[in-house]
């Protein structure tokens, strides 16, 4: 789908991204499923998985600021949030791995380049996570989706609805998006959003 999308955003912008979108909520929805697999068997989630999808997410929020597609644009950027968050969140845990074993060695170790580097890259995270989630709530606000996006409002769930888990992925949601939602809460939206915009297209 990345390639469809690649060869397809030469003639139809706004179809590529709605594809590579699409991609990406398949990416996300295996490596939540994934993350959520090696906690059950006590080994440490891979942070590569997000940085590489995070990285697939900025092209298409790119290739939409190229061509003004401004709702697709805002959820993409909320989806990068989403996915800088889970980023964050599994290097934290990878660091925090590597301190409890150099403390176990009993003695003075130094860190590899891999811990500095990632250390590093930890750092600006936050204030990504944070200007992302601004950038997506302002160009896809609650007002924009009731006006534009009335079935995707509507379905959402209320808050108070319980807990939501990785690995239920049927597609229910909590509007607005943030720090708190489930992975599987960010794939629903987002794929009954671009159903309702590719609907508007036709």
């Amino acid at each position: 789908m990345k390639r469809e999308a690649d060869k397809l955003s030469r003639t139809d912008a706004t179809g590529a991204a709605i594809v590579a979108t699409q991609a990406i909520l398949y990416f996300m929805s295996a490596f939540a499923c994934d993350d959520q697999s090696r906690k059950i068997k006590g080994k440490l989630q891979l942070h590569e998985n997000w940085k590489s999808t995070a990285e697939f997410i900025l092209w298409v929020i790119n290739l939409q600021k190229e061509h003004r597609e401004t709702e697709l644009e805002g959820l993409c950027h909320q989806l990068h949030a989403v996915c800088h968050q889970r980023l964050y969140d599994n290097e934290m845990k990878f660091l925090r791995s590597c301190h409890k074993s150099f403390e176990k060695q009993g003695k003075p170790i130094t860190p590899d380049d891999q811990f500095w580097k990632i250390w590093t890259e930890s750092m600006v995270h936050y204030a990504t996570i944070s200007k992302e989630w601004r950038a997506g709530h302002t160009i896809l606000s609650e007002k924009t989706l009731k006006e534009k996006f009335p079935h995707t409002w509507k379905a959402r769930e209320s808050w108070g609805q319980g807990q939501f888990e990785e690995g239920e992925l049927d597609g229910s949601y909590r509007l607005p998006l943030g720090r708190e939602s489930a992975i599987s809460e960010a794939v629903g939206f987002a794929q009954t959003l671009l159903k309702e915009l590719a609907e508007q297209r036709k």
